[in-house]
């Protein structure tokens, strides 16, 4: 099973020139990256972020990163002349004359966990530079050059999520905001934006949300690596939206059947025992 997924991600490699990722220096952007790279040794990649990727994907001839705040207007109108550089370098065609054009994947994002009230003003400004606006400029100002987008959202975005309210707000416009940007792009014929939503993942995440270890046991939830093939995968089937994971599809399903405002009260419940054990 795993190779087909592999020989299909390939396949679908080989139809793009370049990508472009946001958030590539750890966490499931790194293993995204790697994975492109392990398939596609010499893919063209652009990296946009704030810390230098680590050294393994500098062996890919066709590297770049482009140093950006994602939290700042001004990183990003900085950076942006040097990713349409590097688009138009690697965009071309196919021994038909077909087009290729790239793929943006808008991994780059943070939580915030806490009561909102005692939460820091600048870093929900900075969240929400990072996760709503910065991930919608990237999509609008590249769709010129590329025909497939990946927007990495959240379970969470399912359900309000109390001491999580800005984060999961955040992820459910990624969500809203993908989806219907996927109709339209086909409807045009654009090409497609597929909406990624893992569930809590071996990263960065849960030490800059605010704790100093991750709050669930060892072995639960995602591995980064297992997320980069799901999402590849969707990607190069043409899937319009992905919840990685079987317990994840079910608890998004039984989600929908719970009244909202008592989904809220339970998962404000859970998190606040998290909270008082942190």
């Amino acid at each position: 099973m795993k190779d087909r997924r592999i020989r299909e991600i390939g396949e679908f490699l080989d139809r793009h020139s370049c990508f472009v990722i946001t958030g590539a220096s750890s966490g499931i952007g790194e293993a995204i990256a790697g994975l492109v790279l392990k398939t596609r040794p010499n893919f063209p990649v652009c990296c946009v972020s704030r810390t230098v990727p680590k050294e393994s994907f500098a062996s890919c001839e066709n590297f770049l990163h482009v140093p950006c705040d994602l939290s700042s207007s001004k990183n990003i109108d900085d950076a942006l002349p040097k990713i349409f550089k590097f688009l138009s370098d690697f965009c071309d065609s196919d021994s038909n004359g077909k087009p290729r054009r790239g793929i943006l994947i808008n991994n780059a994002g943070f939580g915030l966990y806490g009561s909102f009230d005692e939460c820091d003003v600048d870093r929900v400004k900075s969240l929400i530079e990072v996760n709503v606006k910065a991930l919608t400029v990237l999509c609008s100002e590249l769709m010129p050059k590329v025909d497939s987008i990946v927007n990495i959202s959240s379970t969470a975005a399912w359900q309000a999520c109390p001491y999580l309210d800005v984060y999961a707000a955040s992820k459910a416009y990624v969500l809203s905001f993908s989806m219907g940007l996927d109709c339209e792009m086909r409807s045009k014929g654009l090409g497609r934006c597929l909406c990624v939503c893992p569930g809590p993942t071996s990263s960065n995440f849960f030490r800059a949300a605010g704790w100093s270890k991750p709050p669930l046991p060892s072995g639960f939830g995602h591995k980064a690596e297992e997320v980069a093939e799901s999402t590849l995968t969707a990607l190069a089937r043409g899937k319009t939206l992905k919840i990685v994971g079987v317990a994840n599809k079910l608890q998004v399903f039984l989600s929908r059947l719970l009244p909202p405002v008592l989904l809220s009260r339970i998962s404000g419940a859970i998190l606040s025992r998290i909270r008082a054990v942190k």
